[in-house]
């Protein structure tokens, strides 16, 4: 009897030793398992072509402000005036110019020039040396202009020198209609075209003085005022909210047509050419109003 009872205890002790051994197992098994799952998820994810960036993270871009801003304020330029371009005609004068800066990027002007044209030193040669003519269309001189426009400033930047901020630059491009007045030089005591001065119109005579120099003055027809287009491109640097450099380039475009009496083939009566005055305009600008930085 008593064998019996020894038999059941240590059967009993071997049973619960078996089920306490057995638990810890169990929980490591489950633990290799999910770290194998957790590793397969990591590699899973450093495989992908962009790995997935957790909620709170986020990539901000930033985009510098503009120093001085232009956005609605009103620009007064005064803008000394020459041409470089003109083979024929040169010229030298003085301009001014008034913006409203719809924003940051359009704005509406308007703008008037004066101009003091004179003869280049090829036209001089020309005409005493060579006794030759140019073509009379090429040599129509420009006295003034009043348009108005539209601009565009699509380019911006940041002007520094050693670290130093100094200021901001835009670049800008414009279009715009206006009228001008232009004179063209005639033969004296010559027919003028009577389409526009009228049947009984001569040149004016030469101014003689007694002098060798009065065979080579030049004498010009009454001045007429023409329909002008104006195409405008520069740049605008900004030092302060108040204060700008501007350096522009405008073409003022017009048709040029002149009368040749001398001519007797009707084809050859008149002589045509498109006009571009184009002027290096380099002054200072002010601002008021609008939004500051």
């Amino acid at each position: 009897m008593s064998k019996r009872i020894l038999l059941s205890c240590t059967a009993g002790l071997f049973l619960f030793a078996s089920t306490g051994f057995a638990q810890p197992v169990s929980s490591e098994s489950e633990g290799e398992g999910a770290v194998t799952k957790t590793e397969e998820s990591a590699g899973d994810q450093g495989s992908a072509e962009f790995p997935r960036v957790s909620d709170d993270e986020e990539t901000i871009y930033a985009v510098q402000r503009k120093a001085y801003l232009m956005n609605k304020k009103f620009e007064v330029s005064i803008l000394p005036s020459f041409t470089f371009t003109d083979r024929f005609v040169q010229t030298i004068g003085a301009g001014a110019s008034a913006a409203h800066h719809i924003n940051e990027n359009f704005a509406v002007e308007g703008f008037f020039t004066y101009l003091f044209p004179t003869e280049s030193s090829l036209t001089e040669e020309i005409l005493r040396g060579e006794k030759l003519t140019p073509e009379i269309a090429k040599l129509t001189q420009m006295l003034w202009g009043l348009g108005f426009g539209a601009q565009w400033s699509p380019i911006y930047g940041k002007i520094e020198i050693f670290d130093q901020a100094l200021g901001n630059f835009s670049f800008y491009v414009g279009v715009g209609l206006g009228i001008g007045q232009t004179r063209v030089s005639c033969t004296p005591a010559t027919r003028l075209d009577p389409e526009v001065f009228g049947a009984e119109t001569f040149c004016d005579m030469v101014e003689t003085t007694g002098n060798a120099e009065d065979a080579y003055k030049v004498v010009y027809e009454p001045s007429r005022v023409e329909l002008m287009g104006t195409l405008s491109g520069g740049v605008r640097f900004s030092f302060s909210n108040s204060v700008a450099l501007k350096i522009e380039a405008r073409d003022w475009i017009a048709p040029a047509r002149v009368y040749s009496p001398d001519k007797n083939d009707s084809t050859q009566k008149y002589t045509d050419a498109i006009r571009n005055n184009v002027l290096v305009q380099i002054g200072a600008s002010f601002l008021f109003g609008g939004e500051d930085n």
